[in-house]
């Protein structure tokens, strides 16, 4: 387009002066021969610039688009941190309903324990006081029957006397004559 811009302007002083207007054509295409060189430069550095721009603006979408899909990755991680620590809080809990229930078992425990500990203790006394009630009581075979001694103790020594089935002295239910028992006695507890 400059070149027919410039023949046009070139006929016009040419018609116009004649020969002499010649001379001022070639002189006025030399000095427009440079502008519109530099011009011609301008405008191709410009065209390299917009493709040059173009790229980067290109290159600039596909890593905003990067950006945001990794951002998108972010929320999905952080949402699965987020369901983790509710289930985290969850299991929290629930250890500490149990360690809460195994302090009540222990406690228990420790009551039973101590309520047992008594019972041993009340069932060696009872024991002790059965084993010295008894202690009292002798028992001898003879050829005519059974026959028992009973002792007491005193400080200056036991005193025995002997106990026949036909002169009881102690109440019957004390005295149990050893022919008549072939099998131990039965406990009410076993």
């Amino acid at each position: 387009m400059c070149a027919v811009v410039r023949f046009i302007a070139v006929k016009r002083v040419f018609v116009r002066s004649g020969p002499r207007g010649l001379r001022e054509v070639r002189t006025l295409a030399q000095r427009s021969a440079g502008p519109a060189k530099e011009i011609k430069a301008l405008i191709e550095q410009s065209a390299s610039r917009v493709d040059t721009g173009n790229e980067l603006v290109h290159g600039a979408g596909g890593i905003i688009a990067e950006i945001v899909q990794s951002v998108q990755q972010v929320t999905v991680i952080v949402a699965e941190i987020s369901s983790a620590s509710d289930e985290q809080t969850t299991g929290i809990e629930e250890v500490n309903m149990a360690v809460g229930q195994m302090d009540e078992v222990t406690q228990q425990n420790a009551a039973l324990v101590e309520h047992a500990s008594a019972a041993a203790q009340s069932m060696a006394e009872q024991a002790t006081a059965l084993r010295e009630a008894v202690a009292v009581f002798r028992i001898n075979d003879t050829a005519d029957g059974a026959a028992y001694t009973y002792s007491t103790h005193s400080t200056r020594g036991p005193i025995r006397r002997a106990v026949t089935p036909s002169t009881r002295a102690l109440p019957s239910m004390l005295v149990i004559p050893v022919r008549a028992r072939k099998s131990p006695p039965s406990w009410p507890f076993s």
